[in-house]
C-alpha cells in the first residue's frame, strides 16, 4: 500500500484479491473517490499514481489503453461522471496511441 497527503486529500494505492484500487479522501469526507484500476467502465482506471511532487499526484498511464478505454465507455459515463468524461476527452486529443507511457502532473480536487 501507498499513502500520500496532499492539501486536506489522502490519496492510498492497495491490492486486494490481486486487483490494483486508489482511493482518494478529503479530511471532512467530502470526497471519497475509489478508482478501481481493472474496471474497464472507469475513464480513470488507467491512471495509476506514482509518486507526489509538492501538492500534485504524479499519475502514469499508457495511451494505448487509455484511448481505448475512453472509445469504449466515454458515451457510457459522460452524463454521470461529466469532470472525468471531459478530462479523458481532452486527454485523448492530445495524445497518439503509440506514444511511450505519459507521465501526469494532477492536482486532486473536491467536486
Amino acid at each position: 500500500m501507498k499513502i500520500y497527503e496532499l492539501n486536506s486529500l489522502t490519496v492510498s494505492t492497495y491490492s486486494k484479491n490481486r486487483l490494483i484500487y486508489t482511493n482518494v479522501q478529503s479530511s471532512d469526507k467530502s470526497l471519497d473517490k475509489t478508482i478501481n484500476h481493472s474496471n474497464p467502465f472507469d475513464l480513470l482506471s488507467p491512471f495509476t499514481p506514482y509518486a507526489v511532487h509538492n501538492e500534485n499526484l504524479i499519475c502514469l498511464t499508457y495511451p494505448l489503453a487509455l484511448i481505448q478505454n475512453f472509445e469504449r465507455n466515454g458515451r457510457l459515463v459522460k452524463k454521470t461522471r461529466s469532470d472525468d468524461y471531459d478530462f479523458a476527452q481532452k486527454l485523448c486529443s492530445e495524445i497518439k496511441m503509440d506514444e511511450n507511457p505519459v507521465l501526469l502532473n494532477v492536482r486532486p480536487h473536491k467536486n
